[in-house]
């Protein structure tokens, strides 16, 4: 007998599954269906299959992204190739970790990623047509200082290439829009990592992970300047975000310019992010020709919203928050 959470929320199928091949047998091995009446059986599933069934589902009836009859698979596991939690872009899926299974805005950030994959598919390319398109990313970007663990240059704020600063930062806008109210001024993301907003490897400056928040709306208290970017990584700026930036760039285009997270989508569709390469520039492969083509992303990114009569509400905020880069 094989078993599945499912759930179809704003015109869109959202799957929950154990493992990969969930499979599960119930009662005695003797145990034979009949073809009349009721037989209840207990499931052996767990909390976190349901925790993750319901973040999404919640996500989804939020926000759809613009989307539609989309089918969206989650795993109850690490990926099989590292056991990590994240979107898997060769199979299209997300998997889900122990660790994340309990973090709301875990789940729901891995499921932005899947969302802007999918919002990013152009169809009529035979490139776009599969789920190795979405949108390439590389996360090294010489951070100089820029980063709370040497050994890693993925996190809130560390600097990266645009092509990941945003790649992140609209998977952690989604997890904000899905918590929190546009109308209101209070926004909060919480994050998992370690953050040391002034970069000084101070302890008491630190800020410890699993469940601390992080505004929406403004730099942070320590940090507070919205360009986080600029006042407080060295080194090469140019073509260069922070996933904090971003996430509060998109926050104010919603919330401040009433800009909807669908229209958000389809600025992120029309950069046409599944044509990037991995430091950002334009491959033109699939789309030729293509005038724009050298661009990197945040002039993508300015291009489209110009191109959807949203041009006065990007630069009203892009500098300000330095996504403008």
């Amino acid at each position: 007998m094989k078993i599945q959470s499912e759930a179809l929320v704003n015109g869109n199928t959202l799957k929950v599954y154990e493992s990969v091949g969930f499979t599960y047998l119930f009662g005695p091995p003797q145990f034979t269906p009949i073809t009349s009446g009721t037989f209840t059986i207990t499931t052996p599933l767990g909390a976190s299959q349901w925790n993750i069934a319901n973040a999404v589902g919640h996500a989804m009836y939020r926000h759809s992204g613009g989307l539609s009859g989309e089918t969206f698979e989650f795993f109850d596991q690490g990926n099989p190739d590292d056991g990590k939690t994240g979107y898997d872009r060769d199979n299209d899926r997300v998997y889900i970790e122990s660790f994340s299974s309990n973090r709301k805005y875990i789940i729901v950030h891995e499921f932005g990623h899947i969302l802007a994959a999918r919002a990013n598919w152009c169809g009529s390319s035979s490139c776009c047509a599969e789920p190795s398109c979405a949108a390439n990313h590389d996360y090294y970007a010489d951070p100089d200082n820029c980063y709370t663990v040497a050994t890693k240059n993925h996190e809130l704020h560390s600097k990266e290439l645009q092509s990941s600063a945003v790649w992140e930062g609209i998977s952690h806008f989604y997890a904000a829009v899905a918590f929190n109210e546009t109308s209101e001024s209070d926004c909060v993301f919480v994050y998992y990592k370690v953050i040391d907003w002034n970069l000084n490897e101070d302890p008491a400056d630190l800020q410890e992970n699993a469940g601390s928040p992080v505004s929406c709306e403004s730099g942070p208290t320590i940090a507070p300047n919205p360009d986080y970017l600029g006042s407080y990584c060295t080194g090469i700026l140019d073509n260069r975000g922070t996933e904090y930036d971003w996430l509060r760039f998109w926050w104010d285009l919603t919330s401040k310019e009433n800009v909807s997270v669908a229209t958000i989508y389809d600025i992120w569709d029309g950069a046409e992010s599944d044509d990037w390469n991995a430091t950002g520039e334009m491959s033109c492969q699939a789309r030729s020709p293509d005038a724009a083509c050298a661009d990197d992303p945040a002039t993508r990114l300015f291009n489209s919203a110009a191109s959807l009569g949203y041009e006065s509400e990007w630069v009203s905020w892009d500098v300000y928050n330095g996504v403008h880069r």
